[in-house]
């Protein structure tokens, strides 16, 4: 879902030659909060674009990585994300409409529920 955002941090990490555990050992060490934000296991599945990492992570990697852009290219991937929702979450939202319409209507209960 967050494939490009994913495909920069996954280029930042290797132009710097490091291993996931080398950056995440560089993200919380200079992260805010002191405590872990990144896992070698979470830099991974946010590389894969399987999920965005909170916005603690995202300072963090932008100065480790040296890309303050990576603010803009989050903010992207969300706007992206919600363009793409909207049309399944409508269609969604009409089969539910239709199924429950359906199965209010004494005719069809017979037969039998098929949403």
């Amino acid at each position: 879902m967050f494939y490009d955002f994913g495909e920069e941090l996954y280029k930042a990490r290797k132009t710097k030659g490091w291993t996931h555990i080398q950056a995440a050992m560089k993200i919380n060490s200079i992260c805010v909060k002191k405590e872990s934000v990144a896992s070698p296991d979470s830099l991974s599945k946010w590389e894969r674009g399987e999920v965005l990492p909170k916005i603690e992570a995202v300072h963090a990697m932008a100065q480790v990585y040296n890309k303050p852009d990576l603010y803009q290219k989050r903010i992207a991937a969300i706007e992206l994300a919600t363009k793409e929702k909207s049309p399944a979450a409508t269609g969604l939202n009409e089969k539910l409409s239709y199924c429950y319409s359906t199965t209010l209507d004494s005719s069809s209960q017979s037969e039998g529920f098929r949403c």
